[in-house]
């Protein structure tokens, strides 16, 4: 008799994912902080999934105003310890142990273009 978690155990859960299209790469239960006021805000809060929406769509430069502040920013801009990340190539590494800062900097450079980080955890 097999597991009962047996197909997470499969090698088409661990493994490297690549994702190519318009994708939205984010984090359950994450804030990300304001550049201008330093507010840390829950993604969820009014106005954020229009500008995913947005963005979504096709506007590169969608903005979200801080509910704190009303400064605007552009949606690929905010940041925070658990960032969301916007983008046409994405690499999902399922259950690996955590990647190394030399090893993001290093496909960074070889991309030749911004990278982020996004974390989760299930």
């Amino acid at each position: 008799m097999e597991s009962p978690d047996a197909d997470f155990w499969s090698p088409d859960v661990n493994g490297l994912e690549i994702n190519t299209g318009r994708t939205v790469f984010f984090n359950i239960g994450c804030e990300l902080t304001c550049r201008a006021c330093g507010a840390r805000v829950e993604p969820e809060d009014d106005g954020w999934s229009d500008a995913v929406d947005d963005w979504y769509k096709g506007n590169d430069d969608a903005v979200f105003n801080c509910p704190e502040c009303q400064q605007a920013d552009r949606l690929t801009d905010w940041s925070g310890e658990f960032p969301w990340g916007f983008g046409n190539l994405g690499f999902t590494f399922w259950n690996w142990p955590p990647l190394s800062e030399g090893f993001v900097r290093e496909v960074s450079q070889r991309l030749g273009h911004r990278t982020v980080l996004v974390r989760g955890k299930l």
